[in-house]
């Protein structure tokens, strides 16, 4: 990857959605070290140069507090193993009830413990699948009706709502999706399922890493991995979220280079004759009725169109039909940037030629000034008219294809 990218490091912060770039090599930001904050967290009661005297009262009156309030605990059954070394751990060694502040502490140590080494988290997880047991087992039967098998195990709801749930945020209707997502993928992870390999070298951050891969792929088409817990996981997870990425090996990805980019129509007869086979062959899924009375459908199964309009829409009335060609909802580059509507209007010029304007192929500079917001051509013949642009009916950007009734 260095051998591509040098130290060139764009990272995206997916919460408040803004890029940043850093002068970074792969291995640097692969590498990096535990972020500092837990190091804070581990340390937050012990006063700092930085601390007034409200503050270091403050945190010795906290401390004292916690470390007062004990919690009961039956720990009889924990006598060796595994479980008792990982309940030792969360209890920060303590011998007896531990108090909050023992607790406190010790989930801060295991946390950064997960970090540096997998060995940690790998026990954490042992302990959840054995708490679990049998229950566990038949999720894993079949991975893709996971979400509602949740409801009828220990959780008693969905797994969706048990994401929900976990994240902490007021109002559960407002979680945001980067944060939904990544825990999802963790948490099917810290149940065992297409569970990770973790060791004293592969660590906890692998498994951050993957989440970051498999959420981000579903910005694209296709997620090129020969990770089998990201691959496995992300199918899951694709599958229950209706994410249109396809999952490939490399070895299948070489297999698929020849195809991409290669123009999917090559003129106007075979661009016609793909939409009147769809049209006629594909099951319509009834969407409504317009105020004129006209009638919409979604066909189920499609071509794609210009290497990228995999949606279609039909609406035919008493008039006309119109064959409305998109990008489907799931997918989440659903709406192209001007350089990809660039590289569609070419094509639509090298199948018809300039449109109705007598404009030919896309300028980049020229377009923005002249459209600012909407880019949109149309193509009139005799028999049917051609519009590309943003359509009012789905509020896409589409090719629409309008053909009267005679």
């Amino acid at each position: 990857m260095e051998t591509l990218v040098g130290d060139n490091y764009l990272s995206y912060h997916a919460i408040n959605q803004h890029s940043s770039f850093y002068l970074a090599t792969p291995k640097m930001v692969f590498d990096d070290e535990v972020d500092e904050s837990l190091d804070e967290l581990l340390n937050f009661f012990e006063p700092s140069d930085d601390d007034d005297h409200q503050i270091v009262a403050f945190k010795k009156h906290l401390s004292a507090t916690l470390d007062m309030t004990e919690i009961q605990v039956e720990r009889a059954m924990l006598e060796s193993g595994v479980e008792k070394e990982m309940i030792d751990r969360f209890f920060n060694g303590k011998d007896g009830n531990p108090s909050f502040l023992d607790i406190t502490k010790g989930l801060a140590n295991l946390t950064k413990d997960m970090m540096t080494d997998g060995m940690t988290y790998k026990n954490l997880r042992n302990l959840i699948e054995t708490g679990l047991g049998h229950q566990l087992d038949e999720m894993k039967q079949n991975k893709f009706t996971l979400n509602d098998d949740f409801k009828d195990s220990f959780f008693q709801k969905t797994f969706v709502e048990f994401i929900k749930d976990s994240v902490h945020v007021k109002d559960k209707s407002k979680v945001p999706y980067y944060e939904f997502y990544t825990l999802s993928y963790h948490v099917l992870d810290m149940l065992g399922i297409s569970k990770e390999k973790l060791g004293k070298k592969n660590r906890y951050g692998n498994l951050l890493n993957d989440a970051l891969h498999s959420y981000y792929a579903r910005y694209c088409d296709v997620l090129v991995t020969n990770d089998k817990g990201l691959r496995d996981k992300s199918a899951i997870l694709y599958h229950m979220y209706d994410v249109s990425t396809h999952i490939v090996s490399v070895q299948e990805c070489n297999e698929l280079l020849e195809d991409i980019g290669i123009d999917t129509d090559v003129d106007h007869s075979h661009l016609f004759t793909k939409v009147n086979y769809d049209a006629k062959n594909s099951e319509r899924k009834y969407l409504g009725t317009l105020d004129d009375g006209g009638e919409v459908y979604r066909l189920e199964e499609m071509s794609r169109y210009f290497n990228f309009f995999d949606a279609f829409l039909l609406e035919i009335s008493e008039k006309a039909t119109r064959y409305i060609l998109c990008k489907s909802d799931t997918s989440y580059l659903s709406e192209p940037n001007y350089r990809e509507m660039g590289k569609i209007i070419d094509r639509m010029v090298n199948i018809f030629g300039p449109d109705s304007n007598e404009r030919v192929f896309f300028d980049f500079e020229s377009e923005i000034k002249a459209e600012n917001e909407h880019i949109h051509r149309t193509w009139e013949f005799k028999t049917i008219t051609i519009d590309l642009g943003r359509e009012s009916l789905n509020e896409k950007f589409s090719l629409v294809i309008t053909v009267p009734n005679s």
